[in-house]
């Protein structure tokens, strides 16, 4: 896929998004939400509408555990589309426990 925008380099948290990159056809989604510029996933889908109408995606299987909160939360850090957990000290999954408690496991 040529001519997209860059996946990830920002320089404001408005300019990411968390959202569903494309597979390696760039036709399709991966079921795993990453973090992303906004830019990008809009040149995505401008590529994709002109390469591929006639292209049948697979049904991908939904990923196992559910992120902490904080990885749907977009943020520019060091110039770079990521999400709050990595922003906020690297919390990832908790389960039923407080979010920001990163000493329970």
């Amino acid at each position: 896929m040529e001519g997209l925008a860059d996946a990830l380099a920002c320089s404001a948290d408005a300019e990411c998004e968390v959202a569903l990159p494309p597979d390696a056809s760039g036709c399709c989604t991966l079921a795993n939400a990453t973090p992303m510029t906004k830019a990008y996933r809009a040149s995505v889908a401008t590529w994709s509408k002109a390469h591929c109408a006639d292209f049948e995606c697979p049904v991908e299987a939904l990923p196992g555990a559910r992120p902490a909160a904080c990885f749907f939360v977009p943020r520019c850090l060091a110039k770079k589309c990521t999400n709050a957990c990595n922003a906020d000290g690297g919390a990832q999954f908790h389960g039923a426990h407080d979010l920001h408690d990163t000493t329970t496991p």
